[in-house]
């Protein structure tokens, strides 16, 4: 008997490497401790995988979760903001501000253009 026998059932997973080492893996150790019975495969990978061939039984995913045959529901809300290094407003670079409609600050994240806060 090998460690995965061991285990009443298997959960194999499959997610983004971003989000798998951020934001799953720390989570996992929980998980384990509340279900010591369940044995976790976890694929990290940019590669879309095909969860519907019976590899995994799941995938985390960004997008709109509209895929065809599969059930989705969101796991995490994304929040995407333009941040600036220091020095692109002093080089007179294109103004960002305009072309993302109104910049860090519409974003909620006013003085971040020309340098960190």
């Amino acid at each position: 008997m090998n460690a995965v026998d061991a285990y009443e059932a298997r959960l194999s997973l499959t997610a983004l490497p971003t989000f798998g080492t951020a934001w799953l893996t720390p989570r996992l150790g929980r998980f384990r401790k509340a279900h010591k019975d369940i044995a976790i495969a976890l694929d990290l990978s940019e590669a879309a995988q095909e969860i519907g061939a019976g590899r995994y039984d799941a995938a985390i995913r960004n997008g709109g979760g509209r895929w065809t045959g599969l059930r989705s529901s969101e796991a995490v809300s994304s929040v995407f903001m333009p941040l600036c290094s220091p020095g692109v407003e002093e080089r007179g670079e294109a103004d960002w501000r305009s072309a993302t409609g109104g910049g860090c600050a519409a974003a909620g994240a006013a003085g971040l253009v020309g340098g960190l806060v």
